[in-house]
């Protein structure tokens, strides 16, 4: 676990991870990873100090708990200003759902240095679908980085989604099965 957030690590988000997709793909079903960043950490760290970047970190856990305590699924930190939500048996629109939530819970956030607010947002890339055999964590993590960045380039406090996983060729060809390709909206 995380000592600072008291949320999962990395470590245990990837053998979560392992046994998640064993089952999505054992079972035919969707699953979705939601992954976000705090906007512009490094300006609350430079601007107030690394006291209250810890302290946005230690209110971004808070809210994300909160809002993510009614979903069967693992929030996890995977590292410095990003969290991850891996979510079982849900498809891209159920991940783009509560990363919506997430976001405006998120920006509704309150957090002052010396009375000043500093504004939080996040933004969030989500991934949702069915997965093939030979789909693995890399993959979906690749997804949902891939959102995450077109979030950021469009403008940061938003969420993006990304409908497909990037299949080398030769998996694409040996299972085409539509039952097997990424459940979208």
């Amino acid at each position: 676990y995380d000592p600072l957030t008291g949320l999962p690590n990395r470590a245990l988000l990837a053998e979560r991870s392992r046994e998640a997709i064993e089952a999505a793909q054992r079972n035919h079903t969707a699953l979705a990873v939601i992954f976000l960043d705090l906007d512009h950490f490094k300006h609350i760290n430079d601007e107030y100090g690394h006291l209250e970047g810890d302290a946005a970190l230690v209110l971004l856990a808070g809210i994300l708990k909160k809002v993510c305590a009614n979903y069967n699924g693992v929030l996890a930190r995977y590292g410095g200003e990003e969290f991850m939500v891996l979510l079982p048996d849900t498809t891209a629109k159920g991940g783009y759902l509560l990363a919506q939530q997430l976001c405006e819970a998120v920006q509704a956030l309150r957090l002052e240095h010396e009375g000043q607010p500093i504004p939080v947002t996040v933004s969030i890339g989500v991934y949702g679908g069915r997965l093939q055999p030979g789909d693995h964590w890399d993959m979906l993590i690749s997804a949902a980085d891939r959102a995450l960045y077109e979030a950021k380039d469009r403008g940061r406090n938003r969420v993006e989604v990304v409908e497909a996983l990037r299949r080398p060729a030769s998996l694409v060809t040996a299972n085409s099965d539509p039952e097997t390709q990424p459940a979208l909206f």
